[in-house]
């Protein structure tokens, strides 16, 4: 069997067991297991997946989590409901999403006050992005980033000053190195004052300009 072969396998399957272990997790979750009225399974109409753009692992996960989830609904509704001669009417589909349209459209979810059109700035481990949401479906991308996401940045920094943060128990580099920076506050003055002096790449370019620009790569060289 050819290395690569074996690797595509190994990958697969870990795959498969995290994304079992998700839908685990979302299939113990109560709000999900029983409606506001506490009626069981079958109050969920669809169930929601985004399919990208973003790291491709993560999004198997998520996918194949949400039709396992799926499944374990259908079962769920075939016990509590009269079996029917069309199963696909009793089947919950899964809708794949738009990943940063979801992003874009989220804060309406949890509050009524925001109304079309309204400006998002969209930050995520791979995307930086500050965004005229015009109407669903409709956007426009003002400002991009030229070369790394804010997310990344945090994570090559991490990596360059040596920081674990799993080990650490942050659940990101970018929580482990908000609290380091919060500790900045616990410094002699004349520590504080050093660290005053160094100057850091600045992530907006050509701010002068009408076509600005965000650029987070000179955080890592400094």
């Amino acid at each position: 069997v050819a290395i690569g072969e074996l690797i595509e396998q190994v990958k697969r399957e870990s795959l498969e067991k995290m994304a079992a272990a998700a839908a685990k997790k979302l299939n113990d979750d109560e709000r999900i297991a029983c409606g506001e009225n506490g009626e069981e399974r079958p109050w969920i109409d669809a169930i929601a997946v985004t399919c990208g753009p973003g790291l491709n692992p993560c999004l198997k996960v998520g996918v194949q989590a949400a039709k396992r989830l799926s499944k374990q609904s259908l079962s769920a509704t075939s016990s509590t409901t009269t079996t029917t001669t069309d199963e696909s009417s009793s089947i919950i589909p899964v809708i794949a999403i738009n990943h940063l349209e979801a992003h874009l459209l989220s804060p309406r979810m949890f509050s009524s006050d925001i109304q079309f059109p309204y400006l998002t700035l969209l930050i995520s481990g791979g995307h930086c992005l500050l965004v005229h949401t015009r109407d669903l479906g409709s956007y426009e991308i003002l400002v991009t980033t030229t070369d790394d996401s804010i997310g990344e940045a945090f994570d090559k920094v991490a990596r360059l000053l040596d920081i674990d943060y799993g080990e650490e128990g942050f659940k990101s580099a970018g929580a482990a190195l908000e609290h380091r920076a919060s500790l900045y506050r616990d410094l002699p003055d004349e520590s504080k004052q050093q660290l005053a002096e160094i100057k850091f790449a600045v992530p907006l370019r050509n701010r002068r300009k009408k076509d600005a620009e965000y650029s987070f790569s000179g955080l890592k060289a400094n």
